[in-house]
């Protein structure tokens, strides 16, 4: 199923079948009429071959082809029917024509043909577009070769589109028939019914697909995901349906509508469809703002401005939801606009045929922050004379995937991953670029997330260091005076840098330390070693704590506060200089009064043990009887701290 049937699912969705006996050219009208373009396009080519040939039938020729992605078909009954009488020919018919000559990469015949719909249609958005930037194709090209495409390996034959990031998985949403689901084929296509599908996204080349839920998909089309941040909610797109019957409106269409789900209990269910939705009407394809408060949707409810608008409403503290806000002409057009995605730095990226592009639907993003949205096409590869549609990026590893029904996929449309090489900018943009360190050993840090917040708390852009820890993000001018940049990284505390930008719009060579999480030493760890405590020493034959040893017993206390499920096994040791017995004793008294000091300081007594060891242990060869230099001598005597626990 083309991504342009689709679309006819979206707002022209499951129509009331032929009834009673009609003429050929009535009942060819009758499909056309009820959205079955491929039975329609056989009935009018027959009755074309016999010899009838007029204005009405070319025009759903045209369209019909035009609806279900056949450009090159389009293009030629679009042409026979400008030759006709091209001045009596509606404007989007000529607007049409122009697509399907853009789409086989006519951009020269195309362009000529926007002109004439351009002078007559000068209050069309789309007319508009095109008149105040005709070197729109100079402008993709200079935007053109910011991604690099990842060929998937879970596409089908069938349809594969509107992929969703879901915790480690992707799902999206196709017409394959797997034997999961209860499939039937729809009548406009002769393909099944569209469900939710999953694939480990972290094995997306080569993942095992599963159905998504057995309780979200059912006997309708279900389509087009988006889930909070928990992964407890999911907002998706069903036909208008109850008690597994179609639900139609006054013209036997069964419109899309907005459902939500909650997963509890290991399980999606209050499935409920959104208040706003109506019968008479479709909405569909839901995405979220970085917040979770407001949701962005596609409609052709009143108001809309052309044959799809994206909308926003507000989503309550209580889960109730506002009125429904065309995001108008600043994004809208008399074309079609759909599948919105909003990424983690509130850009807006959508599809639209009504501004100018490489042919079909392109891929566009829009800064929607301030009170005007400046629009850009993304340009080569991702965009094509194709449709190109869905998607979605996860800016903190700049990668994500989009669908596409170009020439070399697997089936009609294909999913694609890609990895962004270039950062979307708009307008004049600032450049903050640096690295991050860790503070200890000063190694640079790979993989590390950054998060930058202007004064008003607000994350304005985020990005994650590469494999050498360095990292580079634009950010809008507006939102560069003054902010902070933080890092984070498992493992790691946090580490932040606060900058400003004086006569500059580009800060070079930050660095961000971060600090590695401490952990204890392992057990049998001489903290003498660790803490590289100075010797423990006592007056001669006296286990007083004299000032000096003071200052390392307080490193021990400071450690065992930091880390207070560590215990420690005090242990003094002598030199073999006196009587064996007495330095045993000795040695003895000046351990118990190191613990003693440690009690007395704040750690709880069941946490240590002390023992003396006299000259039982010692480090080298000084034993009784044998004559050694002061200096070996003082290598036995010793305190050891060792952990235990």
């Amino acid at each position: 199923m083309k991504l342009r049937q689709y679309i006819v699912y979206l707002f022209l969705t499951l129509s009331v079948p032929l009834v009673g006996q009609l003429s050929k050219e009535d009942k060819a009208k009758k499909e056309f009429d009820n959205y079955e373009f491929i039975d329609a396009i056989e009935s009018h080519e027959k009755l074309v071959e016999k010899g009838m040939y007029n204005a009405d039938i070319l025009k759903r020729l045209g369209d019909a082809n035009y609806v279900t992605g056949n450009y090159k078909k389009a293009a030629e009954w679009y042409s026979n029917l400008m030759s006709l009488d091209s001045l009596a020919i509606d404007a989007g018919y000529l607007y049409r024509y122009a697509q399907s000559m853009k789409s086989l990469g006519q951009y020269e015949t195309s362009d000529f043909l926007m002109k004439r719909f351009a002078e007559v249609s000068t209050e069309d958005q789309r007319a508009l577009e095109f008149a105040k930037n005709q070197e729109y194709l100079n402008e993709i090209s200079e935007k053109s070769g910011r991604f690099e495409l990842i060929k998937v390996n879970f596409n089908s034959k069938l349809s594969d589109f509107a992929p969703s990031f879901y915790q480690d998985t992707l799902v999206f949403t196709s017409a394959r028939d797997t034997g999961l689901v209860i499939k039937k084929n729809h009548a406009w296509t002769k393909q099944p019914f569209l469900n939710l599908y999953k694939v480990d996204e972290n094995e997306s080349g080569d993942g095992v697909v599963m159905e998504f839920s057995a309780e979200v998909n059912s006997f309708a089309h279900e389509s087009s995901t988006v889930f909070t941040k928990s992964g407890n909610t999911v907002y998706f797109t069903r036909n208008n349906a109850e008690k597994n019957q179609f639900k139609r409106d006054k013209k036997g269409v069964s419109r899309l509508k907005l459902m939500r789900a909650d997963y509890i209990d290991g399980v999606w269910q209050n499935e409920f469809v959104l208040p706003f939705n109506e019968d008479g009407f479709s909405t569909a394809n839901p995405a979220l703002s970085p917040d979770e408060k407001t949701l962005y949707f596609v409609s052709d409810m009143p108001g809309t401005i052309g044959q799809s608008d994206i909308f926003k409403v507000a989503i309550n503290s209580d889960g109730s939801f506002g009125d429904p806000e065309n995001l108008g002409p600043k994004v809208n057009t008399e074309g079609r606009e759909t599948f919105p995605f909003i990424d983690a730095n509130g850009l807006l990226y959508f599809s639209s045929d009504g501004r100018p592009g490489l042919g079909g639907l392109d891929v566009f993003v829009a800064n929607i922050k301030g009170a005007n949205a400046e629009v850009q096409n993304l340009g080569k590869p991702v965009n094509s004379p194709s449709d190109d549609f869905s998607f979605i990026i996860n800016p903190k590893t700049n990668s994500g995937y989009f669908a596409s029904n170009r020439s070399g996929g697997k089936g009609d449309d294909d999913i694609y991953a890609f990895v962004a090489t270039v950062p979307i900018t708009f307008g004049c943009t600032a450049t903050a670029s640096g690295f991050v360190i860790n503070e200890v050993d000063g190694s640079l840090v790979a993989k590390a997330n950054i998060e930058v917040i202007n004064r008003q708390g607000q994350v304005v852009g985020s990005t994650i260091t590469n494999n050498t820890g360095e990292f580079s993000i634009s950010l809008d001018c507006a939102e560069t005076q003054d902010f902070l940049i933080i890092g984070k990284k498992e493992g790691f505390g946090e580490g932040n840098v606060e900058i400003s930008f004086i006569g500059s719009f580009d800060v070079n060579e930050i660095e961000i330390g971060l600090k590695p999480d401490e952990k204890p030493a392992e057990v049998g760890t001489d903290l003498a070693e660790v803490l590289e405590l100075q010797p423990i020493y006592f007056d001669k034959n006296k286990s007083d704590i004299r000032p000096e040893a003071e200052i390392e017993l307080d490193k021990v206390i400071e450690y065992m506060s930091k880390f207070p499920e560590v215990k420690v096994s005090i242990r003094a040791h002598t030199d073999s200089q006196g009587r064996d017995s007495y330095n045993l004793s000795l040695s003895d008294r000046r351990a118990k009064s190191s613990m003693d000091y440690l009690v007395a300081n704040g750690i709880a007594e069941e946490r240590l043990t002390a023992e003396g060891f006299g000259e039982t242990q010692l480090v080298n060869e000084c034993a009784n009887g044998v004559e050694c230099s002061k200096e070996k001598h003082e290598e036995n005597r010793r305190s050891e701290f060792i952990i235990v626990q």
